[in-house]
């Protein structure tokens, strides 16, 4: 009896702190020039959500739009991620295997920085990441971690 009552209480507690993967989110596009320039991020279940958010993120474009990669809002949804304005290049995001933990799917950046005695370029830079995802119905956490 006494085997059979840890074992209920490991099945138990590993059922709490149940951690399981998703299909990958896949890199749509990612660079480091963006007209947003505070961190931010939006998770896009819609083409008008899309295709505004896109047009936000290429206000400051010269020599005409470029219009947004194609998604299929009924299968997939998207993630973007901008890290704000940095004073030189060097700078960029690096998608993260995506998780549901807790009924939840957490879908995590890495902020990679230069190193300190890189040459860099002298120009502001604002690192993006665009991915995809499965469509979910379950609520979404959206994390940028910074490089360790």
């Amino acid at each position: 009896m006494g085997f059979a009552f840890v074992l209920a209480i490991v099945a138990l507690v590993s059922g709490c702190y149940r951690v399981s993967t998703v299909p990958p989110a896949e890199l749509l596009t990612s660079g480091t020039h963006s007209a947003i320039t505070q961190r931010e991020y939006h998770v896009v279940r819609s083409e008008t959500e899309w295709v505004a958010l896109w047009k936000r993120h290429r206000a400051n474009v010269v020599g005409g739009e470029e219009p947004p990669p194609k998604v299929d809002f009924s299968k997939h949804m998207v993630v973007a991620v901008f890290a704000g304005n940095f004073p030189t290049g060097g700078y960029s995001l690096n998608l993260l295997p995506t998780k549901v933990i807790r009924g939840e799917v957490v879908v995590r950046f890495c902020l990679l920085r230069p190193p300190a005695d890189a040459i860099l370029t002298q120009a502001f830079t604002q690192p993006f990441t665009f991915a995809t995802l499965p469509r979910t119905p379950l609520p979404m956490r959206v994390e940028i971690v910074d490089e360790e």
